[in-house]
């Protein structure tokens, strides 16, 4: 499933420190790898492997992460897979805020506006 996804969505390398929280608003810090319309690839910045609920296909997070000290992106994920201290996310719910800025950041770093927008439109539909 995940190989499918990386077709359908366009990914961008972006290195960012974020933080996964839980249902329980415990958190865990990481670092973004990589971003798409459909989720992100995060390393666990404690260099140890994801277990529990990080693999967990069932299990919610929420990803928060700062673009500027305005601007900051939050997206409710689910472990997609896992690999030594890396998970990929999958995008389940993301607020309108969010997605415009995740939209800038996917546009200024493709340099393609139409690809992004029929990513969009993919997802949307």
């Amino acid at each position: 499933m995940a190989t499918h996804e990386k077709r359908r969505f366009s990914r961008v390398s972006f290195h960012a420190p974020a933080r996964l929280v839980d249902a329980g608003g415990h958190g865990r810090e990481v670092e973004i790898l990589d971003l798409s319309m459909r989720g992100a690839l995060v390393r666990l910045s404690d260099g140890s492997s994801p277990q529990g609920a990080l693999c967990d296909p069932q299990s919610r997070w929420t990803l928060e992460f700062s673009l500027s000290e305005e601007d900051r992106i939050c997206m409710e994920v689910q472990p997609a897979h896992w690999h030594e201290q890396e998970v990929g996310l999958r995008c389940e719910r993301i607020d309108l805020d969010s997605m415009v800025h995740l939209r800038s950041l996917l546009e200024a770093n493709l340099g393609d506006v139409d690809l992004v927008n029929r990513e969009l439109m993919q997802l949307v539909s």
